[in-house]
C-alpha cells in the first residue's frame, strides 16, 4: 500500500485568521489549552500563543515535548467550525530501532477503529507497528475522544509526527443568533488527549 492523506488547502484560512470572529473563537482555544494545562498541573511547563494556535511545553512525561493546539478554519451554512487539531513530533531515542520513512493512518468504520500503513517497506517491523497502534487502550481513546483525521508518520533518521483531529474542544460560530458554541472537554477527557499521544508514541518510537 501507498497512499498519501492530505489536508486540502484552506483557501479561508487567512480571511479567518484576521476576521473579529476568529479573534473570539480563539478565546475558546485559550480556554481549551488553558485547561489543559491545569489538569496536567505540574507536566505542563508553559504555554506559547498566536492566533488560533497554543503550544503547551510538557515535562516529566515519558515521550512527549510538547503538545499543539491549533483550529482549522472551514465555512459551513449559517456557520463557521473551528476544527480542532492536536499535534506534537516524536524524537527517536536509544529505545528506536530505524527501519526507514512510514506512515500510518486509521481507517474508521461507525465506531471501529483499525489502524492500517499508508507508506513503508513491508516487513516484520511494519507489522509489528501496525499491532502495537490497534492495541485496545489505543482504540478506545479514538473512540472515547472522537478522534479522526490520525496521521502518524516517520523519515529515515528523523522524528515520529502524530496529529488528529477532535470534535471534543472544537467550536461553532452560529451566524443567527451570534455566539460562539464549544464542545468543553471534561477534566478525564484533557488527561486522555496526552494519554493517546503517549500511547501512539510507545507504539512507534519503542521498538526495540
Amino acid at each position: 500500500m501507498n497512499m498519501t492523506i492530505r489536508r486540502s488547502p484552506n483557501r479561508n484560512n487567512h480571511k479567518a485568521r484576521n476576521s473579529s470572529v476568529s479573534r473570539r473563537v480563539d478565546k475558546s482555544l485559550g480556554y481549551v489549552a488553558d485547561q489543559m494545562a491545569f489538569a496536567l498541573g505540574s507536566h505542563c511547563a508553559g504555554q506559547e500563543s498566536q492566533l488560533l494556535c497554543r503550544r503547551l511545553a510538557l515535562r516529566e512525561l515519558r515521550y512527549l515535548p510538547y503538545l499543539e493546539l491549533k483550529y482549522h478554519f472551514e465555512n459551513r451554512l449559517m456557520a463557521i467550525s473551528y476544527n480542532l487539531e492536536l499535534s506534537t513530533e516524536i524524537p527517536t531515542g536509544s529505545q528506536f530501532q530505524e527501519w526507514g520513512t512510514c506512515s500510518f493512518t486509521v481507517r474508521q468504520q461507525g465506531r471501529e477503529a483499525q489502524w492500517i500503513y499508508l507508506s513503508g517497506k513491508e516487513g516484520p517491523e511494519l507489522d509489528s507497528t501496525l499491532e502495537r497502534l490497534n492495541h485496545p487502550l489505543i482504540r478506545e481513546r479514538i473512540r472515547s475522544l472522537e478522534l479522526r483525521e490520525i496521521q502518524v508518520s516517520h523519515t529515515q533518521g528523523g522524528s515520529w509526527k502524530i496529529s488528529c483531529e477532535s470534535m471534543i474542544g472544537s467550536a461553532t460560530w452560529i451566524l443567527v443568533p451570534p455566539v460562539v458554541n464549544l464542545i468543553k472537554p471534561s477534566e478525564g477527557e484533557y488527561l486522555r488527549f496526552v494519554e493517546f499521544f503517549e500511547l501512539v508514541a510507545d507504539a512507534v518510537a519503542n521498538n526495540v
